[in-house]
C-alpha cells in the first residue's frame, strides 16, 4: 500500500475511486447503443468480426507474471506477436503473444545496460525496441544489444511514441516539457527535430500522431498541435479546471479527443484554436 502511494504521488494520480456513472456496476452504457454498433462492424473486417463473435481460444487467457512491481507502459509490434512491458522494477519484458507461457520470453535489462529507474515508455521501432525511464535514459534495443540514444543527466522520460506511417521515426518527451524527435534507421541513432512549448513547460504526459504533426498532453492540461517540420505549435487547447491531460487519440476525420482528470473526454477541431 505505501509503495503505490507513492507510485501515484510521483505521478500526481489520485487514489482509485468508484465511478460515479448513476448505473449500476456492468451495466451497459448508453453509447454502446444499436446504431453505433452497426456503424462499428462496417469498420472492420469481416475476418476480425467472425473472431470477435467466435471469441478467444481460451477464454480463461494466459497470466505472464513478469514483474512484483507495476508495469507502466506497452507496446506490440505490428505483427501483433511480440508484446513489450515496462516497469517500476526497471527492466523491460518480451512476451510471444502467438505462444504465451507464464513467463517473459525475454528480459530487456543488465548491470551495465538499460535502465536505473523506472521504464516510463516502450514502443517497436523499425524492427528494435526502443524504452525510455524516469532516468533520462533513451535506449534501442535489437536483441540483446543495447545503444543508449539517450544518455543521463537530461530530464525524466515520460512518454515514447514510434509513428506507423515511419516506422524509424521516434518521438520521446518528458518533464522538461519538451518531446525529440530521432531517426532511428542507422545504428546510431541521430535526433533530427525538437518540439517546445513558448512560455512555461510542464511534463508531457502523453502523445499521439495526427498524420505528419505531433499533438503533445501535459500537467498544466494543455494539448498542442505540433507542425513537425516547423517544429511549432499550430494550435493548444487548455480547458478551464479539468486537470492533467492524460490521454490522446487522433481520429482519421483529422479530430483530436483529450482526456483530462475531470472525467470527460472532449472533442477538438485542430483548425480552430477555440473550437
Amino acid at each position: 500500500a505505501e509503495y503505490m502511494t507513492d507510485f501515484r504521488n510521483a505521478y500526481g494520480l489520485a487514489a482509485p475511486a468508484e465511478p460515479s456513472t448513476g448505473r449500476a456496476r456492468g451495466a451497459p452504457s448508453a453509447a454502446m447503443d444499436a446504431p453505433r454498433l452497426a456503424s462499428w462492424r462496417g469498420e472492420i473486417d469481416e475476418k476480425t468480426a467472425r473472431r470477435f463473435r467466435a471469441g478467444p481460444s481460451d477464454p480463461r487467457g494466459v497470466l505472464v507474471d513478469c514483474s512484483d512491481r507495476p508495469l507502466l507502459c506497452l507496446s506490440v509490434s505490428d505483427d501483433g506477436r511480440d508484446v513489450v512491458v515496462g516497469g517500476a522494477d526497471h527492466a523491460a519484458y518480451g512476451v510471444d503473444a502467438s505462444r504465451p507461457a507464464n513467463k517473459p520470453t525475454r528480459t530487456l535489462y543488465g548491470k551495465t545496460k538499460g535502465h536505473h529507474e523506472w521504464v516510463t515508455g516502450v514502443a517497436h521501432c523499425g524492427g528494435a525496441v526502443a524504452t525510455c525511464g524516469v532516468d533520462g535514459r533513451l535506449c534501442l534495443w535489437r536483441g540483446a544489444a543495447c545503444d543508449e540514444v539517450v544518455g543521463p543527466g537530461g530530464a525524466s522520460l515520460s512518454v515514447l511514441l514510434a509513428d506507423a506511417a515511419n516506422p524509424h521515426l521516434l518521438l520521446a518527451a518528458g518533464y522538461d516539457g519538451a518531446a525529440r524527435l530521432f531517426d532511428v534507421s542507422s545504428r546510431r541513432p541521430r535526433e533530427v527535430g525538437r518540439l517546445a512549448p513558448a512560455g512555461r513547460k510542464a511534463p508531457v504526459l502523453c502523445a499521439t500522431w495526427r498524420g505528419r504533426d505531433g499533438v503533445l498532453g501535459d500537467r498544466d492540461g494543455r494539448a498542442a498541435c505540433y507542425d513537425l517540420e516547423a517544429a511549432k505549435a499550430v494550435v493548444e487547447w487548455r480547458p478551464k479546471d479539468a486537470g492533467h491531460c492524460v490521454s490522446l487519440c487522433a481520429l482519421e476525420t483529422g479530430l483530436v479527443l483529450t482526456g483530462h482528470q475531470d472525467g470527460n473526454i472532449r472533442c477538438w477541431d485542430p483548425r480552430e484554436a477555440s473550437s
